[in-house]
């Protein structure tokens, strides 16, 4: 893992089991901390930045289409598309697409609720 522990480069990530013209690619439990789970898929045009936020529970970008800049605490990563972000539990972060295309992620949270705390205050919960 680099860049403050935060990302994990798709790169970094060892292809263990191959099967005709596919690929799997794993992350097990150990190495993200994550318990429980919840999913969400959004896409980000360009020019948007999402409000800083936090979570009670842990989160993981996986980036599938575009490029973006994540801001987590005080890091700022660059991800693309099969890298993954790590925001842990009760951090503030944001990110925004960074060029002309959209930034495309799978969000996975490591609880089976996800209450959503913006930095001017609470907005309920996903």
């Amino acid at each position: 893992m680099s860049e403050h522990g935060l990302l994990i480069r798709g790169s970094e990530i060892a292809d263990i089991a191959r099967k005709e013209a596919g690929s799997f690619y794993l992350v097990q439990r150990d190495r993200l901390g994550l318990g429980e789970v919840s999913v969400a898929v959004s896409e980000n045009p360009p020019g948007v930045e999402v409000a800083t936020h936090r979570h009670s529970c842990g989160e993981v970008f996986v980036v599938f289409g575009g490029r973006g800049i994540y801001t987590v605490g005080k890091a700022e990563i660059v991800a693309v598309a099969g890298d993954m972000v790590v925001v842990p539990a009760r951090t503030w972060h944001s990110f925004r697409a960074d060029g002309e295309n959209s930034l495309r992620h799978v969000a996975v949270y490591d609880g089976g609720r996800v209450d959503i705390e913006f930095a001017a205050g609470p907005a309920g919960s996903g």
